[in-house]
C-alpha cells in the first residue's frame, strides 16, 4: 500500500494530465477511468478528493445530475466561472 503523498501525487499528476489533454474540469468519472487503467487503487477516493480541497489543492464543482468535476488550483481556481 502507497502513503497518501505517493498517492496525492499520483493523482495529481493524472489529474494535470486530463486537463493537457484539453479537459477544463475533469469529470470524476473520467478520473475514476484513468486510475483504473493505471491500475491505481485510492481506497477513499471521494474522501481524499475532499481532504485536497480542504488544504487549498483542488476545487470540486458538483454538476447536475450528482456528477462532479474538478481541478488544481494551481489551474486558476476563477478561470472557469459558472459555465
Amino acid at each position: 500500500m502507497q502513503n497518501r503523498s505517493e498517492t496525492v501525487a499520483q493523482l495529481m499528476r493524472i489529474i494535470e494530465g486530463l486537463m493537457n489533454q484539453g479537459w477544463d474540469e475533469v469529470p470524476l468519472s473520467s478520473l475514476e477511468d484513468r486510475l483504473a487503467q493505471e491500475e491505481i487503487e485510492v481506497p477513499n477516493l471521494k474522501g481524499l478528493l475532499q481532504e485536497l480541497v480542504g488544504e487549498g489543492a483542488l476545487v470540486i464543482k458538483h454538476r447536475l445530475r450528482g456528477e462532479m468535476s474538478l481541478w488544481p488550483t494551481s489551474m486558476g481556481e476563477g478561470l472557469r466561472g459558472n459555465r
